[in-house]
């Protein structure tokens, strides 16, 4: 075996080192040793027997979630056993505790229990948090041999699976070759670290008082163990009213110690004997929703400067959209697949923010409280597009680090020195570079002292924020999936509709309307296409990407069955609501698609360019819509909230990092009820939460031994949704298609103009109803979505194993739902549309693709 010292050397603490030695000889070795240790109260290297292991871990997972009370019934019930049996509570020499005692002595609380001997990571305060180093958590999660997906493995082979074959994984994993200090790069394995942090409430009550922060890391996981919890893990919570920045500011310290490469012990695995291994892990990105993105990194959120996320620069809602001759061109080109080029636009700014467009010259520096003049000898330079001498419009800039860290030094020389009189000019200033108030705040106090004190410099770390100035890119920091487009723009548009439908006392009977329409599908209980009825009410991100998902077949069926007077707004209308809901459709379908990037440059500059040119039609029909329904005086509902015009972010953030599904922080949002349900008793005092940080931590080790012991009694095959919904037999299937109720089913590429539909034979075998449908004949229903005939082809004798209907199975490609389309006053005849669950639609081509703008 591995001499004692190898451990010694690569983790800390007391525990940790002897608990991987012994596991890394024998069998469980690291629990039996804990178990032996908790009998005889001495630091023995001693084993127990594997019998007694499982015993005595089984008693302390049932003992520690429990309440007191709770643990002294379970306990009376174990004396009650053991007086039963009337023999010795032991098992091959170790005692089956049944007094409070002896549980609290080998299992809870006593200095050699099981529970204070896990080795979990040392909890240390940060300004009220509390708080676990990074560096050891890895090497923990390394020394239990937890499956990691590396981007490059140590024999030197590379891994594109899932996140490791987007651009951003090449381009670290040559950051982290480049910049390795330990080790040969051939000989390293690379992997990857996603942050996030956020804010929740741990209950309802008493909000302001209840709120917690929470930051976690999710470690280099296989392809689908995203929500895995050996791959997720919290490394620090405290309130949500203190200031974050010295937490987030030491993680990434931590993460630039990771990137110089480090020798750390790896657990034994399937087919992969422990070892020593020398390691590299970079920072893939930083995920967070948008006021928590802007607080990080004291960004403006909202404001004149600060609408649109990573720019400052104001927004001017008549000027920047595409006008209508632009409009038309934009949505040509894309119904015949071609690509309109960039370019600068004397008609309209044609949402180009950063082009020489007249339309983008409209935020007058004249008459406000910009600054007008500048010192001869400032040393720091100003930021482009930001100096204050010569420049009569303010342009939208990108901000960076670098640039912001400049324009504060810039003007903190300028206002210390009184070239700039006074604190509104000074804050005007860093206003119009997105800076939030908490640093301009900074700034102020800074230059005041340097004024009082005759211009004695004041230490940078008084008024720069550290996070500027630790090398890594603001880039870093994504827009994600869940907060823009499902809490984000889908949702708004749920509301919109809603707004408009009240007003002209429609959304009672819309609600029946869609409630029936959506009973199958919430019936089915599909992992890709989650509902609830409406109204709206504590909606989930899935809910509402389900929503949106079906949102065409809803809305369009509810129009034909609907004769709205077209003599009303909403009839006058109608058309625009149409565009606005089939160009959000599309663009939400195009931007979640699963597909990787091309590998070629030119197909990969053609992807993202037919992306920003959805994302700007989307957007041209969100203000057609306002113009032509809405009041000139109220503001357009887009520009309200940053999540729209935001958008444009996209197309760049997915070339450089690939596509929004990569980055899903969903799985983050469920993460947080493990830690919530640890915090609701906490107390806000540092003592308190490290203390539960400790249970935390200690919890999470508990789950990796459970499973290790064969403990884990949680089934996979109890999963609440599926892929695919199995009918009952061959006849309900058909039954269904005579009433036009929605179908689940499946497609396979090779098999054009079919669907599958299973249906159960048995309990672990299914058939196929094998749906045909016209592909020379497909229409719209007048809002994008399309619809063809379908008919049955005829009965099948051959039956499949259910676990063939898995995802990635070899016997399909994808799921899908059958919607079915009928006619005001007409009968049903077998028309449905396809929407699949990796957002492919029946075209108008026949084809099942991507998701294409509506003709009509």
């Amino acid at each position: 075996g591995m001499p004692f010292s190898h451990f010694k050397r690569c983790l800390k603490g007391d525990f940790a080192p002897i608990y991987f030695w012994q596991e890394h000889n024998n069998p469980n070795g690291g629990i039996r040793g804990m178990v032996h240790r908790s009998q005889h109260r001495t630091s023995s290297t001693s084993l127990a027997s594997e019998r007694a292991a499982r015993y005595l871990f089984s008693t302390l997972d049932n003992l520690v979630r429990l309440p007191r009370a709770d643990q002294d019934r379970f306990i009376q019930h174990m004396r009650l056993r053991d007086e039963i049996s009337q023999e010795p509570p032991q098992i091959d020499g170790i005692d089956m505790p049944h007094t409070r005692e002896q549980v609290d002595r080998m299992c809870l609380r006593s200095v050699f229990s099981m529970f204070m001997n896990f080795p979990t990571e040392d909890v240390f305060e940060i300004e009220g948090h509390a708080c676990i180093s990074l560096v050891d958590k890895v090497k923990t999660v390394l020394a239990q041999g937890t499956e990691l997906s590396f981007m490059q493995d140590d024999d030197g082979s590379i891994n594109l699976d899932g996140f490791n074959g987007s651009p951003r994984a090449a381009a670290l994993l040559a950051q982290l070759r480049q910049g390795l200090e330990v080790g040969e790069a051939d000989s390293t394995s690379f992997g990857h670290l996603t942050l996030w942090s956020d804010s929740f409430l741990r209950n309802f009550s008493r909000q302001r008082e209840n709120s917690f922060w929470i930051f976690v890391v999710r470690i280099s996981p296989p392809e689908g163990m995203s929500t895995s919890s050996n791959h997720t893990f919290c490394l620090a919570w405290g309130s949500s009213k203190h200031c974050h920045d010295k937490v987030i500011a030491h993680y990434l310290e931590e993460v630039k110690s990771l990137m110089k490469g480090n020798e750390m012990y790896y657990g034994a695995r399937e087919e992969s004997p422990a070892r020593m291994v020398n390691t590299c892990f970079g920072l893939a990105a930083y995920l967070a929703d948008t006021p928590e993105r802007n607080s990080i990194l004291h960004r403006m959120n909202l404001g004149n400067y600060g609408l649109r996320s990573g720019v400052a620069g104001r927004v001017d809602h008549k000027r920047l959209p595409s006008c209508e001759t632009c409009f038309k061109r934009n949505v040509e080109a894309l119904l015949e697949g071609r690509t309109v080029p960039n370019q600068t636009r004397s008609c309209c700014g044609d949402w180009d923010q950063f082009s020489n467009s007249l339309a983008n010259m409209h935020d007058k520096t004249e008459g406000t409280n910009y600054p007008n003049k500048v010192s001869t000898d400032n040393p720091h330079s100003f930021p482009r597009g930001r100096a204050p001498v010569n420049e009569t419009h303010l342009v939208s800039i990108k901000q960076d680090f670098r640039q912001m860290e400049n324009g504060v030094k810039a003007a903190l020389y300028e206002y210390s020195n009184k070239s700039w009189s006074t604190q509104a000019i000074l804050k005007y200033y860093l206003s119009s570079l997105g800076i939030d108030t908490k640093v301009q705040t900074w700034v102020a106090n800074a230059g005041m002292a340097m004024r009082r004190s005759g211009g004695v410099q004041v230490s940078e770390h008084l008024y720069i924020p550290k996070i500027w100035q630790l090398g890594f890119s603001i880039e870093l920091w994504l827009e994600t999936a869940m907060h823009q487009l499902g809490h984000g723009v889908i949702a708004s548009l749920i509301e919109l509709v809603e707004s408009i439908f009240t007003e002209h006392k429609l959304w009672s009977e819309f609600c029946r309307f869609a409630t029936k329409l959506f009973g199958d599908v919430m019936a089915f209980r599909l992992e890709w296409c989650h509902l609830k009825s409406l109204p709206k009410s504590c909606w989930l991100a899935e809910d509402e990407f389900g929503y949106g998902r079906l949102m065409l077949f809803v809305y369009g069926q509810y129009f034909i069955q609907k004769n709205i007077n077209v003599d009303t707004i909403l009839g006058a209308t109608l058309f625009q609501l149409r565009q606005l809901l089939s160009s959000c459709n599309v663009m939400v379908s195009l931007l979640m698609s699963k597909e990787p990037l091309p590998e070629d440059v030119g197909e990969k500059l053609a992807r993202i360019n037919k992306l920003d040119a959805h994302i700007k039609v989307f957007l041209s029909c969100c203000h057609r819509f306002c113009q032509s329904y809405f009041d000139p005086s109220i503001t357009e509902f887009w520009m309200g909230k940053s999540n729209f015009i935001s958008l444009l972010n996209l197309p760049e953030q997915i070339a450089k990092f690939g596509p929004l599904g990569l980055y899903w922080d969903g799985s983050f949002e469920r993460f947080i009820q493990g830690p919530k349900s640890i915090l609701k008793s906490a107390r806000k005092s540092p003592a308190s939460l490290m203390a539960k940080m400790r249970i935390m931590q200690a919890f999470s080790f508990m789950d990796k031994v459970r499973t290790d012991l064969g403990l884990d009694t949680r089934a996979d095959s109890n999963k609440r949704y599926l892929g695919v919904y199995v009918f009952p037999s061959r006849q309900d299937v058909i039954d269904r298609m005579s009433r036009g109720r929605c179908l689940s089913g499946f497609i396979l590429d090779h098999f054009l103009g079919t669907v599958f539909i299973p249906y159960s034979v048995g309990r672990s075998d299914f058939g196929v109803v094998r749906l045909n449908f016209d592909r020379t004949n497909v229409r719209s229903n007048g809002c994008g979505l399309n619809y063809a005939k379908f008919w049955d082809s005829g009965p099948k004798e051959a039956k499949y194993s259910k676990s063939e209907l898995d995802r990635g199975s070899n016997i399909l490609n994808r799921y899908c739902l059958l919607l079915p389309h009928s006619e005001r006053g007409g009968n049903f005849d077998s028309t449905y549309s396809i929407i699949c669950d990796d957002y492919f639609t029946l075209r108008r081509d026949g084809s099942v693709g991507e998701n294409e703008l509506c003709k009509e």
